[in-house]
Order: C-alpha cells, then structure tokens, then sequence
C-alpha cells in the first residue's frame, strides 16, 4: 500500500533513461521527490562477430548465463536483427530477478536463478563440475573475471562475449553537477559499479553536499563506492530494486 514515509525526500537515479519509469513511480507513491539523471548509456559492442558467431551456433551451447537485464535485452534485440530467435537455446541461468523479468519478456524462463544476486550465488547453484559442459557468457565490455575464472576451473568449455558496453552519459554533466549544487537532493541511488565510476567522472572536482548519502543495490556496487571514498549508507540484503526500497523504508534517516 502506497504511504508517505519517503516524504520530504528527494532521490536522484544514476540509472540509464529506460531503466527507470517504474522506479519513478514507486518512490513517488511513496512521498518522494525522484529525480532521473542517467549516468551511463548501452550501446553495441566494438566487435560484433564474436557475438553473431556464437548466437547462430546457440544449439551447440549447454548453459547459457546471465548476470544483468542489459545483456538479456541486447541478445534479444541481436537475435531479432539476425533473423534467429529463442526456438533451440541452451538452458539459461541468470542472476537477479531483474534478469529473470527481462527473460521472461523473450518469451523464455530461467532454467536456475540463484537466491543469492551476485555471481558467488551463481557458483554455489551450478555443479561443482562442469567438465563437458559448454557454457555461453553474453556480458558487458568490462565485468569480474571471477565468474569465467570459477567456471573454467571447473572444466567448462566456456565463451565469454561482449554483448554491450556501457557509455558515460556525458549530456547529464551539467544537470548532475546543477542538481548537487542546488543541495536539494538528499540521496543518491547506485545499481552498478559503472554508474558510480561515472557519477564521481562526470561530477569532477565539484564539491558534494555533506548531508548527500548513497544507496547500493548490492556489495559489489557498495565496494565501487567506497573505492571512490565514500560509504553507502544503504545496501539491500535482496539485491534488487525492490529490495532496495524497502530498505530505505526502513532507514531510520530517511527523513
């Protein structure tokens, strides 16, 4: 049931345009003032062979894995543009309940969706011998080498390719670093690593507000901040949107 207890809040999102209406919405059906400003923007990977190459041989996979909505979405958007579809897909694991939506959306379900959101919840869900198995990973142009790593260790005849690269949204310097100057906004949101690279990229030198505080979505995006010198105030034992919300909800400073 919608409340008020966020009211008198005012919320930036750092995350890209189309990721965030709902978002909008359920922070706003709260009492919150939400602000969306997108820090990074998809787009295509440099090299695209690699990818044809492996979504036309799709069959010849055993798993297929996960870990962000954008990887599901761009392999989607790729299958259509070469005329393939999901028909004969290898089974698909994914991490994040964000990821298994996106999935669903292609008309397909996730075979394993891990309870832990992070790629060690991955790991602990997969057999712990993978020898025979061939594994397709569609990820970002930059990601943890951990889940490969762990996956080849244990025998996997593994392919790791780039799908998307994340851009800095360089349109939303200026009205970043106008909306932190007018001190009006009183918490920042972080769903991943990269949007806090970008956000402490984008807003330079510019001093912060002392009273600013941060969310993370998860572990990995709070160790991105704290790297940046700052500490989330924040972080959702579920690691989703959702989880996030609530958690703010009940922070004892949302005031």
């Amino acid at each position: 049931m919608a409340d008020d207890r966020l009211r008198g809040l005012t919320i930036l999102l750092t995350r890209p345009a189309d990721d965030v209406r709902t978002t909008l919405d359920r922070l706003g059906e709260h009492g919150a003032t939400a602000l969306a400003i997108p820090l990074i923007a998809i787009g295509a990977p440099a090299e695209s062979e690699p990818m044809d190459r492996a979504l036309r041989d799709l069959a010849g996979y055993d798993w297929m894995i996960f870990t962000s909505a954008n990887a599901v979405r761009r392999v989607d958007r790729r299958l259509r543009e070469l005329a393939l579809d999901w028909s004969y897909p290898p089974k698909i694991a994914v991490i994040g309940t964000a990821t298994a939506r996106a999935l669903e959306r292609c008309a397909r379900r996730a075979d394993l969706v891990p309870t832990r959101f992070v790629a060690e919840g991955l790991l602990e869900a997969l057999p712990a011998t993978l020898t025979g198995q061939r594994i397709l990973f569609p990820r970002a142009e930059e990601a943890r080498e951990l889940l490969p790593e762990a996956l080849r260790a244990r025998g996997a005849d593994l392919d790791v390719v780039t799908v998307y690269r994340t851009c800095l949204a360089e349109a939303s310097r200026e009205p970043l670093r106008d909306a932190l100057s007018s001190r009006a906004v009183d918490l920042v949101i972080f769903t991943s690593a990269s949007a806090v690279q970008a956000f402490f990229e984008l807003v330079g030198s510019a001093p912060l507000p002392e009273a600013l505080q941060f969310a993370c979505i998860g572990p990995i995006t709070a160790r991105a901040l704290e790297e940046q010198g700052r500490r989330a105030a924040i972080v959702p034992q579920e690691h989703t949107i959702d989880g996030l919300i609530e958690a703010l909800l009940a922070h004892p400073s949302r005031r």
